[in-house]
């Protein structure tokens, strides 16, 4: 009796990876959106809106503009700020034990992976759209050459070619026949 519910399961798994992947792409397919899907429960929901958000934040395969780089940049800058705000005063209080200390920067140090992530992703979307490959923006791993990397990403001009990356907001036009496909066979 257990290997029909694993399989409905797998089943859903797989539905709300499918999801995640074309969701945040198009979200106008109304009959694959989990969010609208009556027989989705509230975990495919959740599981498909945190795809559509993680697509966006971390998908290089687009390029970005000088404008929406400084925008995304700015954001990451006052995430990573807003934490650091938040942890000073917990690392200073008398009150706090080493164990929760030791917690808190193992939280910290995979929220300052994350954001390494972030900040890297959008300067490989950049390198894109001024004709270099996504691959130079490891770059920012190199003490000193970084400052300069981030710097030529805020004044570099883009070119209309890029490398035959699309615009971020294009990225649905490219996949929009695959789109479709997916929402005529559900």
């Amino acid at each position: 009796m257990e290997a029909p519910h694993h399989d409905a399961l797998t089943h859903q798994v797989l539905r709300g990876i499918a999801l995640m992947s074309t969701e945040s792409i198009q979200p106008n397919c109304s009959n694959n959106a989990a969010w609208n899907d009556p027989s989705a429960g509230m975990g495919l929901r959740l599981l498909a809106l945190l795809g559509s958000v993680v697509l966006t934040l971390f998908n290089p395969q687009v390029r970005i503009d000088r404008r929406g780089f400084a925008i995304g940049l700015v954001g990451w800058l006052l995430a990573a700020a807003a934490a650091y705000a938040l942890m000073d005063p917990i690392a200073d209080a008398a009150w706090i034990s080493d164990s929760v200390i030791l917690v808190i920067a193992k939280i910290y140090g995979w929220a300052a992976g994350l954001w390494s992530i972030g900040v890297t992703v959008l300067c490989a979307r950049r390198a894109h759209d001024f004709g270099l490959s996504g691959a130079w923006a490891l770059l920012l791993s190199a003490a000193g050459v970084n400052i300069l990397f981030l710097l030529a990403c805020l004044c570099l001009p883009g070119r209309p070619e890029g490398l035959a990356w699309p615009r971020a907001d294009d990225a649905a036009e490219l996949f929009h026949g695959t789109h479709q496909t997916v929402c005529r066979n559900e």
